[in-house]
């Protein structure tokens, strides 16, 4: 007997979920002057008065950071291949308003748990932004040691590469930072 596998691919697809919030109004509690309206339960939306689902968000963030596939190539992708019009500058809202709803949040949590560590490590490196008048800008990385209950990893983008940055990052971090031969 002879086999053979092969992998097939399913191209990706597109559906649209449509959400009903019924009000209902209760005429019992009218009568007796209570407050007569209720709404049902609507799962909350990642961005409010936005078509944008959570997964196709986070398909437009995986292409943009992930297969570096920028806004206005995206734009022709939707509209080529699944018919969809989304425009580049949705497209782009889609990733601030993701990060300042989902994103933002997180990293502050992160970053009240890195302050609260006894040991970190830091280190920046310098990134070079296309088309900028500042060629160079800096990804600073703090993490947690390797004996650390909770290990995080966290870049932070800054302009540069000061020792301001650290200090300010790290406010209230009162622990041993770790760094190589740096004399910010």
């Amino acid at each position: 007997t002879k086999v053979r596998e092969e992998i097939r691919f399913h191209q990706a697809m597109l559906d649209c979920l449509t959400h009903y919030q019924h009000t209902y109004c209760c005429k019992s509690c009218e009568k007796e002057g209570l407050s007569s309206f209720k709404k049902a339960i609507v799962p909350k939306p990642l961005i409010s008065n936005s078509l944008g689902s959570n997964s196709l968000v986070a398909e437009t963030i995986r292409m943009k950071f992930g297969q570096k596939v920028p806004a206005y190539r995206q734009e022709n992708y939707w509209k080529q291949t699944h018919g969809l019009d989304i425009s580049r500058d949705n497209i782009t809202n889609w990733h601030i308003k993701a990060v300042q709803n989902a994103l933002d949040p997180l990293g502050e949590r992160l970053r009240v748990y890195l302050n609260q560590e006894e040991i970190l490590h830091g280190d920046e490196t310098s990134y070079r932004v296309i088309e900028s008048a500042k060629t160079d800008t800096y990804y600073w990385q703090f993490c947690t040691g390797k004996d650390s209950q909770h290990p995080i990893v966290y870049y932070h983008h800054d302009e540069s590469r000061a020792g301001d940055v650290p200090k300010t990052f790290l406010k209230e971090f009162t622990g041993y930072l770790h760094c190589d031969g740096y004399s910010g």
